[in-house]
């Protein structure tokens, strides 16, 4: 290279884009391409690798981008997640052109117009009385919705991107152009579908979702269109409705033929209605050949948003243990159900090649028997700590060579971390979570009332007492000196571990990010957390990852190596298995 050239261009385009890639924050990526007109050239690329429209405003703006980049940017894009809708037209609602324009179009009629009976009259003529009408008004969708043209240009740069293999639909409308473009992608691997809505039958086309190319697929909180609904009477707070219960046909993604991770809930019961099937008064299961991760999870409740119960979820997950019992080739399976006492599930012979999972303590006592598992995730436990550790000590005797362990309590006890690392010495990654305690008042607890002993209960000499969280029914969370001892007391013994969770289960699953956790002398967060684990250095020689609060996590890259803080957002209950 010539010496007259500047650094930055003695570096090869493919080498900035490479490191440019390797940044997941789009707020780094954003403050990096108004740098120079070099890296904007570069960094625009790994911007729009992941992509969110959100909006149809936000889509009909972003149009001009795409016709204008469309050679260079169409195959960068790898993920996108889609939450636009289209209605019919003359349809009333808030719409959004093709300019970005929004119009309204008002609707006059209630919630449900009924005549004398309970039920809604069908009127095919009536605008009012589609599904989709009346299905916002019944789950008080208040959204905009793009134009049909508008929805047109969406669907087809869609299709454009060729390279995408991850694809999020979420609160959304489906559409028989949105189900045909899922055949059109061949390089998707990786779908999500929560809080959705489907179409009618007979509004769609009868598609082959077999040959769909996905091996990751994710059906949640699935919804239904209302047919019909009224109210009791002439009781306008007593709404009912007739659901369309007849959404098969979009199941049938689940039987694409690469299928390997499968992830549902209540709502897509594919082991009823996909993988088993009726035959002459017996059953027979069609099941993907190669599915090997099974995720059977409850369905999660959404603030402010209306979950009715459907008739397909009473008598779930039945099925879905008759499907395990036939599919050897799971290695991993996720059960956020407890096992039914009068079911036979698991027999000795099933899943042998199980090497992870997940439920409750019971299920997990169930399923460790006679299979080769190395990960271990117990989701929360009510058992007391002599339950727990009674089981943990059987589960020993059969996987002492187990490398991964998580575990959800209802309190903090610090017998259950002892007794975890005196029983599983292999483990590389250890995740202890337990419910946070609220502050109260400590006459609302036992403990306060046996300590007083027979004694008249004095309301002044309780006002008198703090009112400190360690009052509650169990410790919120290890203090101070026990965390400083965590490394040379208990984690040294686990001479591979190299990621340990130890915190508390914020309520409702919010996470904060307080300045301080136990003295507000540091100068900042960061600092004192690193001040908790320094300690640790000497023993555990090869962690790698700490976190010790639900909104904080250290992590360094080698052995001596300073500890970076980041910042999280979220917690999963469910694991990840990496370790």
């Amino acid at each position: 290279m010539s010496d007259n050239l500047s650094p930055m261009k003695q570096v090869p385009a493919e080498l900035w884009m490479y490191m440019f890639e390797l940044l997941d924050s789009s707020k780094d990526l954003n403050n990096v391409l108004r740098t120079c007109r070099s890296f904007h050239n570069f960094a625009i690329r790994a911007l729009h690798r992941s992509i969110t429209w959100k909006t149809p405003r936000a889509f009909a703006h972003n149009m001009p981008f795409w016709r204008d980049e469309a050679e260079v940017m169409l195959n960068n894009v790898e993920c996108l997640d889609l939450r636009i809708s289209t209605l019919p037209d003359h349809a009333h609602g808030t719409f959004v052109d093709t300019n970005g324009w929004t119009f309204t179009r008002s609707d006059p009629d209630p919630l449900f117009r009924y005549a004398q009976g309970p039920w809604v009259e069908e009127d095919p003529n009536d605008i009012h009385n589609m599904p989709i009408i009346r299905t916002i008004k019944f789950y008080k969708i208040q959204e905009t919705f793009a134009t049909s043209l508008l929805y047109a240009a969406l669907v087809a740069r869609l299709t454009s991107f060729t390279k995408l293999h991850t694809l999020r639909l979420q609160n959304l409308f489906f559409t028989d152009e949105l189900l045909g473009a899922l055949h059109i992608l061949p390089g998707l691997r990786t779908l999500h579908i929560e809080s959705c809505f489907f179409p009618r039958r007979q509004n769609v086309t009868a598609r082959d979702y077999s040959k769909l190319p996905i091996t990751s697929l994710t059906m949640v909180n699935l919804r239904r269109q209302v047919l019909r609904g009224g109210h009791h009477g002439e009781d306008e707070n007593h709404i009912f409705a007739e659901m369309d219960e007849d959404i098969n046909y979009a199941l049938d993604i689940a039987s694409a033929h690469n299928l390997r991770t499968l992830r549902v809930d209540s709502t897509a019961d594919v082991f009823a209605l996909v993988y088993r099937k009726r035959d002459h008064g017996a059953y027979s299961y069609k099941i993907p050949e190669q599915l090997t991760h099974l995720y059977v999870m409850r369905k999660r409740t959404v603030r402010n948003t209306v979950q009715p119960m459907f008739h397909s979820e009473q008598l779930f997950p039945i099925a879905a243990y008759a499907v395990m019992e036939r599919c050897p080739t799971l290695t991993t399976v996720s059960l956020g159900y407890p096992l039914p006492k009068h079911h036979t599930f698991p027999k000795h012979d099933s899943l042998p090649n199980l090497t992870h999972c997940e439920g409750s303590l019971d299920t997990i006592a169930a399923l460790a028997t006679g299979r080769p598992l190395r990960a271990l995730n117990i989701l929360r436990s009510d058992a007391a700590t002599e339950g727990i550790l009674e089981t943990l000590a059987r589960l020993s005797q059969e996987h002492v060579n187990l490398q991964m362990l998580s575990i959800h309590c209802k309190t903090w006890d610090l017998e259950i971390l002892d007794a975890i690392t005196q029983l599983f010495p292999g483990l590389r990654k250890l995740r202890v979570t337990f419910d946070a305690r609220k502050v109260c008042k400590p006459w609302d607890q036992v403990e306060f009332w046996a300590r007083i002993g027979s004694r008249t209960p004095s309301y002044e000499l309780a006002e008198d007492m703090p009112s400190q969280q360690d009052h509650a029914n169990g410790q919120q969370s290890p203090d101070e000196d026990t965390i400083v001892s965590f490394g040379p007391h208990y984690l040294y013994r686990l001479q591979d571990l190299n990621t340990v969770e130890i915190f508390a289960i914020p309520f409702e699953g919010t996470v904060d990010h307080p300045p301080f956790l136990f003295d507000s002398t540091f100068e900042s967060i960061d600092e004192e957390l690193r001040n908790l684990v320094i300690p640790w250095n000497r023993y555990c020689k090869s962690l790698r990852k700490v976190q010790l609060y639900s909104g904080y996590v250290l992590q360094r890259g080698y052995e001596g190596g300073t500890w970076d803080m980041h910042k999280l957002y979220e917690i999963l209950e469910s694991s990840d298995f990496k370790y």
